[in-house]
């Protein structure tokens, strides 16, 4: 019988190697300096230095790292990385504002990472595309000469719904994220539970009045997670829930609907508001988490996460999004029966510093 820690140790490797993967496929690591040292690796993971030494060896294999001698291990530039066969699927990735995976928001960054994860082994050729150079005839005649096989939308604008819906209409295989098109398989953030469940835990804390401060946008995935939101607070006995939604079409004027929002103890709040917030609170003379607990609707990695380490969040499951809508669309391609009813990936919940009960503030 095998001890449990050496159960525990076995695969102790799978762990650094996958964290390192993720952030390769996420562009955080540099390609001109070296990685974190394999003392240091080791210690932070707790394992030994072989162990650390059979995880950059796997990457080494997939042709992800390289060591030089005297000054250390490297991530290896794509362009450099080993030639592979011809490309059995070509994918193009339509970002929105033509964000790329270095200069984009974590969101698309996380999502782009999570579709490179998934094809990785597979010989798929991604390309990451801006909507405002794509045309519908560009398109079609890249599909009809096999140059291209499936498209991805990230969150695309109304504007270019027609484009979708008359490639779909030429039977493009596409996978839209974020956004609902008829006859076209979506995936979404199952924002809606994070939402009842995040209310479900204040309200077992002790919290009454919560207000939610979001993005005043008219797509279903705005829409139905205010809904939800002013259903929860209807469950919980408010008259007028309305009064605690603060809505913002972005930029707006964020102090003067701030201000016009009742007394609370919580706020759930997208991302986009964070730190203007968080200057609200200072001018308000409010602090965090003592007078007002706070939730934020964030991204893994985010940099408001990361300027805020004591912030609770709910996490927008971008790299599983990007995960599943590659599998979607691989589908798709391949003929099988994929149905078009929306595909909801849950979120995490993770409570920090931020948030505490009110009762322990009497």
């Amino acid at each position: 019988m095998i001890e449990s820690r050496q159960i525990k140790n076995i695969f102790a490797y799978q762990t650094l190697e996958n964290d390192l993967r993720q952030m390769i496929f996420r562009n955080e690591l540099q390609y001109d300096s070296a990685i974190t040292p394999e003392t240091e690796l080791a210690q932070q993971y707790n394992i030994g230095r072989n162990t650390v030494r059979k995880a950059l060896s796997n990457l080494e294999k997939e042709g992800l790292i390289r060591k030089v001698h005297g000054r250390g291990t490297f991530v290896i530039h794509p362009d450099e990385r080993p030639v592979q066969a011809p490309a059995k699927l070509k994918i193009t990735l339509v970002i929105p504002e033509d964000k790329s995976t270095l200069a984009g928001n974590f969101y698309d960054r996380n999502f782009v990472a999570g579709v490179r994860e998934h094809i990785f082994m597979s010989n798929t050729e991604i390309t990451v595309a801006n909507p405002a150079e794509l045309s519908f005839k560009s398109l079609y005649s890249s599909f009809g000469s096999g140059a291209l096989n499936g498209i991805i939308w990230e969150r695309p604008s109304k504007e270019t719904f027609p484009l979708i819906e008359k490639l779909r209409d030429e039977k493009v295989p596409q996978v839209t994220i974020s956004r609902s098109i008829p006859g076209i398989p979506g995936v979404f953030f199952d924002v809606d539970r994070s939402i009842q469940e995040t209310i479900k835990f204040l309200t077992k804390i002790g919290h009454r009045n919560i207000a939610f401060i979001d993005v005043e946008r008219n797509y279903p995935i705005f829409i139905n997670r205010q809904r939800t939101f002013l259903e929860m607070l209807r469950k919980m006995g408010h008259e007028c829930p309305e009064k605690y939604l603060c809505r913002f079409a972005r930029p707006g004027n964020y102090d003067e609907k701030l201000d016009q929002i009742p007394p609370v103890t919580a706020i759930i709040a997208s991302s986009f508001i964070i730190d203007h917030l968080y200057s609200w609170f200072e001018r308000k003379g409010l602090n965090v988490p003592e007078d007002i607990s706070l939730i934020a609707l964030s991204a893994e990695n985010s940099i408001e996460l990361k300027n805020h380490p004591e912030m609770s969040a709910i996490i927008d499951p971008r790299r599983e999004i990007g995960k599943v809508a590659m599998e979607m669309l691989e589908g798709i391609i391949a003929g099988m029966d994929v149905s078009i009813a929306p595909r909801k990936i849950r979120g995490e919940l993770i409570m920090r510093k931020s948030c505490i009960s009110p009762v322990s503030k009497l």
